[in-house]
């Protein structure tokens, strides 16, 4: 199977506005040098043929657009498509290697170059160049569980199915997807100073990672000397976590899973008097390298009580202050990042929705820098800086400039690893868009 992003039959264009340049071309000696240079189709152009599943039509726009524009990694990668889906091979091998040369790391126009590029080398019975297409792709990001999926069907890979090697690339695919799970709960692990809402320490934790990663061990003492003790892992087949807990007071057995940028937990705590209450815990990472923890407890699973909350700094910090709500309001105001803005660290493929059935691809792409939210689109083979973000309540704002100098906002909202919402244009027009992380 040949893949386009996102694996569905959609048109991607690199590019919030995308504006159909001009191809200079010279002129012959001695003819009238005021004839109008033709103009080079757009992706839209390209993109209607393609969703029409005119293909070749299509590959012979995109041929043209990558002439103009021989770093349009976008053209490139749907011209290979195009080449692939038609049987051209010796054509489409060279394109695919062009996009994934030219996209951006983490892009799907890298990762699923690669992967194609592997599927036509396959088609062709080069299986030495076939592997090492595909493991490139499996570095790249080509291992979430729907890629793994695909792999298993894909009739692409028929010729070199049974070949020793193809176990070691699924294998790959694996154990990628596993780590990345693993790693979810990596913010925890470190040296910890634990305050309560009021800014008064009341304990030091210490969060190992051992057996390879495998494993979270806590070590925690409060600030009047009683210890507890959790052991923390990925548990495979239902694919939660696990926490177990024991102190002088209770055990405490909870599951959990990664949502809404935190990861949330369920379970029983047993008291050593025998008594049984329902559980729920929440980890929060922020942008400054903290961790939240707040615990609830309940008898009947309606009523429930606040029993822990706790804020990690780094061992040896400055203290926090009060961060209660009304605190951590103030601090906003005051220009600080806002809490929960660290969830949107890493790589996201954006889909915006155009007319004419043509889907827009942005690869955004956000870090922290001293507690700062930066951010940076690719499209197009070029980048844009995204400003003004902000996040506050799972509700994203930010703008950007496109290169024809239109001006783009945002707003939507942030859900685990999705984001919905809209792009709206200087005069007023709203663009549905959505996104999911790209780096899990």
């Amino acid at each position: 199977m040949k893949l386009f992003s996102g694996t569905r039959a959609m048109v991607l264009v690199a590019g919030l506005a995308v504006c159909g340049a001009v191809a200079p071309i010279a002129t012959a000696a001695g003819t009238m040098a005021s004839q109008p240079e033709p103009a080079t189709p757009t992706l839209q152009q390209a993109g209607a043929l393609f969703a029409q599943q005119k293909y070749a039509e299509a590959a012979k726009l995109y041929r043209q657009i990558t002439e103009a524009q021989p770093e349009n990694a976008q053209a490139w990668f749907q011209l290979g498509y195009c080449l692939h889906v038609t049987g051209n091979l010796e054509e489409a091998i060279p394109a695919h290697k062009k996009a994934a040369s030219l996209a951006p790391d983490r892009s799907q126009f890298k990762v699923l170059g690669l992967y194609n590029l592997g599927c036509a080398y396959s088609l062709q019975g080069k299986k030495d160049a076939a592997f090492e297409a595909l493991m490139r792709a499996v570095d790249a990001g080509f291992h979430t569980q729907q890629n793994i999926g695909i792999v298993s069907t894909d009739p692409d890979l028929d010729a070199i199915r049974d070949d020793a090697r193809f176990a070691k690339f699924a294998g790959a695919m694996q154990e990628k997807a596993r780590s990345d799970t693993l790693k979810q709960f990596d913010f925890w692990v470190g040296k910890w100073d634990v305050y309560n809402k009021d800014g008064r320490l009341i304990g030091k934790n210490v969060i190992e990672s051992v057996q390879n990663g495998l494993v979270l061990v806590e070590h925690w003492t409060s600030a009047v000397g009683n210890t507890g003790r959790s052991m923390n892992y990925f548990e495979p087949v239902s694919r939660v976590w696990k926490q177990v807990w024991v102190d002088g007071d209770y055990v405490l057995e909870t599951s959990g899973k990664w949502e809404d940028g935190a990861l949330r937990f369920r379970g029983e705590a047993k008291t050593r008097q025998g008594q049984v209450k329902q559980h729920r815990m929440v980890f929060t990472p922020d942008e400054r390298g903290r961790v939240r923890q707040v615990i609830h407890s309940s008898d009947d699973g309606e009523a429930w009580e606040e029993d822990f909350a706790g804020l990690y700094v780094p061992a040896g910090s400055e203290s926090p202050g009060a961060w209660g709500s009304e605190a951590r309001a103030a601090g906003a105001s005051a220009g600080v990042a806002p809490a929960g803005a660290r969830v949107l660290a890493g790589v996201w493929d954006m889909i915006v929705e155009q007319e004419q059935d043509v889907e827009i691809e942005v690869i955004l792409t956000f870090s922290l820098e001293q507690g700062v939210v930066r951010g940076v689109a690719d499209a197009m083979g070029a980048q844009m800086a995204l400003e003004e973000i902000a996040l506050k309540d799972g509700e994203l704002t930010m703008r950007l400039t496109a290169p024809d100098a239109q001006v783009y906002t945002f707003k939507g909202v942030v859900a685990g690893n999705a984001i919905k919402g809209a792009w709206t244009n200087e005069a007023g027009e709203e663009t549905a868009a959505s996104a999911r992380r790209a780096d899990i």
